[in-house]
């Protein structure tokens, strides 16, 4: 039942996980059940293969004038 469950709100694009933490938080209230974060991690990776999403490193040059120029070019072209 939980597996369902959790299976569902893993491919719910309207009320996603936001997390491992949310996911362990989510079966607590809604299961009544506590499960260690760790635990949740590696079940959702095995079975639903999930990953935690990181953004891309920018440069710590990089400033808003570069991006809305590279911006502007790409346009043009």
């Amino acid at each position: 039942m939980l597996h369902k469950a959790l299976e569902a709100k893993v491919n719910d694009p309207n009320n996603p996980l936001l997390g491992y933490w949310h996911a362990v938080d989510w079966v607590k209230q809604h299961h009544g059940q506590t499960i260690h974060y760790q635990t949740m991690r590696a079940y959702l990776i095995r079975h639903f293969k999930t990953k935690k999403k990181h953004p891309r490193k920018s440069h710590y040059k990089k400033g808003e004038q570069g991006s809305s120029s590279l911006k502007k070019n790409s346009l043009m072209s």
